[in-house]
């Protein structure tokens, strides 16, 4: 439960645009929630800490934000903020996007299979402090969307987003038209459920090697 708070607290913080580039972590515990990190303006406080109240299942805010005022952020700090962004977005390919940064802007480069993880690193990105602005060359090959690897990577990715399997152990490889699937999962819908959405790709074969550990 305490988890699933943190999360839609984060999840809100991040999506409202009045912190849009601040870096602030919230964390939950027996429905209190704790803000911790900095803020540039005291108003942007004030804000996260209402936010936080606002969701539901929230009984108090613990607000621990510091504010500091907005400085010029190093060009190498902005990429590393960047990049960790994107690193933690499961709808994104990150091996497949480079960053660089100059004078604040942001230059994204690679190859992504659809317009939406495009549109998803800039979003990502533009939201990140010290980021003036971002120019996305990413360029979308869809060409490249039935590999093996990215097929593997798309089924990794939709079963990193379902709740009760993304913090399972399933390892997932594809070779001429045959997903396999193998590792632990606790229980048989577990199993039935990530090779539901293997057959949901284009491929011909499914072979399931989990391993149910509870009977």
């Amino acid at each position: 439960m305490h988890r699933t708070l943190s999360r839609k607290v984060t999840e809100a913080l991040r999506e409202d645009e009045r912190l849009c580039g601040e870096m602030i972590r919230a964390s939950a515990t027996g429905g209190f929630v704790f803000l911790r990190g900095a803020v540039t303006t005291y108003t942007r406080k004030l804000a996260a800490e209402q936010l936080a109240a606002s969701i539901p299942g929230v009984q108090g805010v613990v607000n621990a934000l510091v504010v500091e005022p907005e400085q010029i952020t190093p060009d190498r700090k902005v990429a590393e903020y960047v990049r960790t962004a994107l690193e933690a977005h499961a709808d994104l390919r990150k091996e497949t996007i480079t960053v660089s940064v100059r004078n604040g802007e942001v230059t994204l480069n690679g190859n992504v299979l659809r317009e939406e993880e495009r549109s998803t690193a800039e979003r990502v990105s533009l939201r990140l402090r010290g980021v003036r602005s971002v120019r996305n060359l990413i360029i979308v090959d869809r060409a490249a969307e039935t590999t093996d690897q990215a097929i593997a990577h798309s089924i990794r990715r939709r079963l990193f987003r379902r709740h009760d399997l993304g913090k399972l152990s399933i390892q997932v490889s594809v070779n001429n038209d045959t997903v396999v699937l193998s590792g632990q999962v606790p229980d048989t819908t577990c199993r039935e459920a990530a090779e539901e959405i293997a057959r949901q790709s284009p491929v011909l074969h499914v072979r399931n090697e989990i391993e149910v550990t509870k009977r």
